[in-house]
């Protein structure tokens, strides 16, 4: 028996029911519209860009019947590509395929109405959905070939240096003299910028390096630009065991990524002892008889000092090794501020203070030294070097005839364009010493007999160049001394000359 509370329930129930049944039927009529109004911007693009791609073709009136039998043909071919499109996994376009799925939508929406009339406007628009579906195709294609495709690198052209004429001052260098047992009285200086570059055929310049160390048996070894590559090579070269290393580079140093190094060559000795007469114990180390090795400095017999420059922004500074042998010597050796081009007046001052410091430091504190190496000094920008006496430049005494060039593009085939200057130089401060000699080493490229590609860019276009393999960007610079007879040479018989040695 019904109830008026169970009529009242089944009511609201029943208006329940036809308020979600109008709401799906409004939710379905937007969906409708939405999709036509999808479709159709989407069919408004694909109408664009074929207008874009290819001119407009001109097609013949269509009747219905003909038109009903090429719409259902072009839309089943449209539904197979469209649909094999959208099974393939791998693309790069994704906003392109995001489209296939609407496009497929259109083409079952067409075939499914095939019974209705067509106009041409369907007729188009099948159309433009098997233009767009071959297009895809197309492209996908496209797209798997390029990725079995080996890139192809830009052509590479190589060819030989020609070494260029020269308009400025050029001395030929002589060969590097030999050490023979009877001029023991010399002491060789070299210095060498060996370039950080680790990319410019390191391994062949540093092989040609230690060729060239060993022709010129340098008693005191002045390094810049060293690194810890290099080193390690070194090290592992005949050479180097016969040399002292004075100090090890510091963390700023390694920071900076090279740095500067002084050896001094060992001298191979033997330690004798003797009972003195008042009973005492004395040692004293005399050279080993055996040894074929010349020069050198007793190990122990002498000091090493290194500090940085306070106004240095590139962590540069001075060392050198003292009380060398007798009369006592000191060598010291330095990388002067480089040029940085974002502000080279500040480098150039700083260069030029530097130069000062380093000159009145060693000046003020011996009577025999010699300051070598890289200063970066460049006359025709910085001016005249402030070297005053009893300093002289070493180069300038010894061959004024030479420019003595040691960073030149002309001549260094590691080098490329036009810069030119005697950036490495050596100044000398000498009570007992003379000047001997000075020259260029590693200039000849002839010793090494090796070359390599230089990468270089020409117009945008990347090349290449076949040059003969040198040491360096630099060349070095070896320096001997004569130390000066205790008599005087205007004596007759050499026996009158008496020093005073109170």
């Amino acid at each position: 028996m019904s109830t008026p509370e169970h009529h009242q329930h089944k009511r609201k129930r029943d208006h329940d029911d036809d308020e979600k049944e109008e709401k799906e039927e409004k939710e379905e009529r937007g969906r409708v519209v939405e999709e036509n109004s999808n479709n159709n911007s989407l069919l408004a693009q694909l109408h664009r860009e074929r207008n874009q791609r290819r001119p407009p073709i001109e097609r013949a009136t269509l009747t219905s019947s003909s038109s009903t039998t090429m719409m259902s043909k072009n839309a089943k071919v449209a539904s197979s590509l469209v649909a094999k499109a959208t099974t393939t996994t791998t693309t790069r376009n994704t906003s392109a395929w995001a489209n296939v799925g609407r496009l497929s939508s259109i083409a079952k929406s067409d075939r499914n109405n095939k019974k209705q009339a067509v106009n041409n406007s369907h007729s188009d628009e099948v159309e433009r959905v098997l233009e767009r579906a071959k297009q895809l195709e197309r492209k996908q294609k496209t797209t798997k070939a390029s990725v079995t495709t080996t890139r192809l690198l830009p052509k590479i052209e190589t060819k030989t240096v020609e070494m260029p004429t020269r308009g400025r001052k050029w001395t030929e260098e002589p060969a590097i003299p030999d050490r023979t047992a009877n001029n023991e009285e010399e002491v060789r200086i070299l210095s060498y910028n060996i370039w950080f570059d680790n990319q410019a055929a390191q391994m062949a310049r540093t092989e040609y390096l230690g060729r060239v160390i060993e022709s010129c048996d340098p008693d005191v070894l002045c390094l810049q630009e060293v690194t810890l590559p290099i080193l390690f090579v070194l090290q592992g070269q005949a050479w180097f065991e016969k040399y002292s290393l004075c100090a090890q580079p510091s963390e700023m140093e390694l920071q900076c990524g090279y740095f500067c190094v002084v050896m001094v060559k060992k001298k191979e000795t033997v330690r004798k002892t003797r009972i003195e007469k008042d009973g005492n114990i004395a040692r004293d180390d005399e050279k080993c008889e055996t040894s074929t090795e010349l020069g050198g400095f007793a190990q122990g017999s002498w000091k090493a000092h290194k500090s940085t420059f306070a106004s240095s922004i590139m962590g540069r500074n001075l060392q050198y090794a003292y009380d060398l042998g007798f009369p006592r010597l000191c060598v010291a050796t330095s990388h002067l501020e480089s040029w940085i081009m974002e502000n080279p007046q500040l480098m150039a001052e700083k260069r030029e203070q530097q130069l000062k410091q380093s000159l009145e430091h060693l000046g003020g504190r011996f009577e025999d030294v010699i300051f070598i190496g890289d200063m970066n000094w460049n006359d025709s920008k910085d001016g005249l070097c402030p070297i005053e006496q009893p300093w002289e430049d070493a180069w300038l005494k010894l061959r004024p005839e030479s420019d003595g060039y040691s960073y030149d593009a002309k001549r260094n085939t590691m080098l490329r364009g036009n810069l030119y200057a005697r950036f490495d130089r050596a100044f000398a401060k000498l009570k007992n010493f003379e000047l001997q000699s000075i020259q260029m080493v590693g200039t000849n490229p002839e010793v090494n007999g090796q070359t390599y590609e230089k990468p270089y860019i020409e117009k945008g276009e990347q090349k290449k160049i076949k040059v003969d393999v040198l040491p360096s960007d630099h060349y070095g610079l070896l320096l001997i001394l004569k130390k000066k007879s205790l008599f005087d040479d205007d004596d007759d018989n050499g026996r009158d000359g008496i020093i005073d040695l109170t």
